[in-house]
């Protein structure tokens, strides 16, 4: 009986290190599509706002 709780404790632990290793890879790839959105914003953001000041001024 003790044997099987502390091997349902090791299985709870292997579990929960799982969960935790999702959750950071997900803020990991959180974190590079933020700084690709960031990145593309600063490079293209001079282009959009003269884009759309031309079609506000043709309005």
């Amino acid at each position: 009986m003790l044997r099987n709780l502390v091997q349902g404790s090791k299985g709870a632990a292997s579990e929960a290190r799982t969960l935790g290793q999702g959750m950071v890879e997900y803020g990991l790839i959180m974190t590079l599509v933020a700084v690709v959105a960031i990145a593309g914003l600063v490079i293209l953001g001079p282009k959009i706002a003269e884009m759309f000041t031309s079609l506000g001024s043709s309005v």
